[in-house]
């Protein structure tokens, strides 16, 4: 039984809520440093796991149900309340490449990267690297073929004459369809011969239906073929026209888009429908309504011209960061990105001893956001990821950081996060210990730091004087000097 009207109300609501909900996760984790691609897509919400910033997601990524992100090694539970062992922790980075797809209920474990252009299957355990154009599977997923041969072997198994996706059009008497043997297939009302496809018309691969009665195809050698009411002179294809990319169609006339991004156009002229604006190059796309036509600029703004009956070419001046459009009877429709970035979360402040390794990470919101890490003010040349890494820390790189987000709509900059550079710096502390009189105490620490190192006893808070190593009997503090001077302690 088919489901009532309050049935189908409630489910696009149930739905539209999770939309926005997920949505809401989505940035929540952008928030916490997740770096995701605009182009990616989620199946469903994945589980980015407690350290959202150590995971990258590059471009045109697929993400299936069900996907878990694995950014620590919980195991470490098992030993950490043993003392040597209280401060182990393992992280590791999770890198997604461009152009991959991650099967549903997949784990993907710390420390892994994932080349560009691969697939990995359903159920798999991620424990290690996946090279680049490869098919990844099992427990623990290992390579199983390159991406190539899964591309013949999924061809292969398509039924017989279907090796194409379909490419749909429609106008309002006729429907277009291109078959899988690169032909088109018409059907719908057939007078002024709309539907007598010509012998010529193959290797299509794009397709036009005309508002009024004429269709044009786009063969593979970019050339067009027309067919239907010549009337108008909506079928008087230039001689020799050839590089063209894209076709549309409106009453009576033909617009075509050729590869250096000019235009032709053919047929009924009574409101200017193929005069074209002056210098007119570089469009991107072009789209006919009933009268009028609009082209996509570089820029992602549009031009429009024709006939302007109830403000169809009207473009709106704010109008940027067009993706999508389309033009109607009597109206423009278009997709755009628009709006200036927005900082969701700040650098922090942070510490690291000389010649030490050190990462500041900001996080952005935007569309085609580009990014500029600052330091003391001026641009640091080739610093222009979400993330900053510095190796090597040397005292002169000391001071103020800050990132700079920016895309077409505007530019924004993070508060800044103070750089101190230490010479050494006592990473595990020793721990306190109830001992028996006259037994022996055992301290340990462990330091990172560079030069030539001394390290004594500081039982109450006094040195004692003398060179000894780590690990002192009956220390009660420790304290490290450095050959310059200078001294962490414990």
């Amino acid at each position: 039984m088919a489901p009532s009207g309050e049935h189908r109300w409630a489910n696009a609501v149930i739905g539209m809520i999770y939309t926005l909900y997920s949505r809401w996760r989505l940035q929540r984790y952008v928030g916490r440093g997740l770096q995701i691609a605009d182009d990616c897509r989620l199946i469903e919400m994945p589980n980015f796991g407690s350290e959202p910033y150590l995971i990258s997601i590059g471009s045109h990524v697929t993400i299936s149900a069900r996907v878990a992100f694995i950014n620590h090694d919980g195991g470490t539970w098992v030993f950490r309340h043993l003392p040597r062992y209280r401060d182990v922790i393992k992280f590791g980075r999770i890198v997604i490449h461009d152009n991959c797809f991650i099967g549903a209920g997949t784990t993907i474990m710390p420390g892994v990267s994932i080349g560009p252009n691969t697939v990995v299957a359903a159920q798999s355990v991620v424990t290690a690297d996946v090279p680049a154009n490869s098919v990844a599977a099992g427990v623990p997923a290992r390579v199983v073929m390159t991406v190539e041969e899964y591309a013949e072997k999924s061809l292969a198994q398509m039924p017989p004459g279907l090796n194409r996706a379909p490419v749909f059009e429609s106008s309002a008497a006729v429907n277009l369809v291109i078959k899988s043997d690169a032909t088109p297939l018409a059907w719908g009302y057939g007078g002024d011969g709309r539907l007598n496809i010509p012998p010529e018309a193959t290797n299509v691969i794009d397709i036009a239906a005309g508002q009024a009665a004429h269709n044009l195809a786009l063969r593979a050698d970019r050339t067009i073929v027309g067919w239907g009411d010549p009337g108008y002179g909506a079928l008087n294809i230039p001689p020799g026209l050839t590089n063209v990319v894209g076709i549309d169609v409106g009453w009576g006339y033909s617009v075509v888009l050729k590869t250096d991004g000019t235009v032709q156009a053919w047929g009924w002229n009574d409101y200017g429908q193929v005069n074209l604006p002056p210098g007119l190059t570089n469009l991107q796309a072009i789209a006919s309504g009933y009268e009028h036509t609009l082209g996509l600029l570089p820029n992602g703004t549009v031009i429009a011209w024709g006939r302007n009956r109830i403000g169809q070419t009207d473009v709106p001046s704010t109008l940027g960061n067009v993706v999508a459009f389309s033009a109607g009877t009597f109206h423009s429709i278009a997709l755009s990105r628009q709006g200036p970035p927005e900082i969701v979360q700040q650098p922090f402040d942070e510490v690291v001893p000389r010649d030490g390794t050190v990462e500041f990470v900001a996080s952005a919101v935007g569309d085609h956001l580009k990014y500029q890490w600052r330091f003391n003010g001026g641009a640091l040349p080739g610093a222009t990821q979400a993330r900053l890494l510095l190796t090597n820390v040397q005292p002169a790189q000391a001071g103020l950081y800050s990132l700079v987000a920016s895309n077409s709509s505007g530019s924004v900059q993070s508060s800044n996060g103070l750089l101190s550079i230490v010479p050494l710096t006592i990473t595990t502390q020793p721990t306190n210990m109830t001992i028996y009189e006259a037994q022996d105490a055992s301290f340990d620490v462990a330091i990172r730091g560079t030069g030539p190192r001394y390290y004594f006893q500081v039982p109450n808070g006094i040195p004692t004087s003398g060179e000894c190593a780590v690990g002192f009997v009956g220390a009660r503090r420790l304290c490290q000097y450095l050959a310059s001077g200078a001294m962490a302690e414990s």
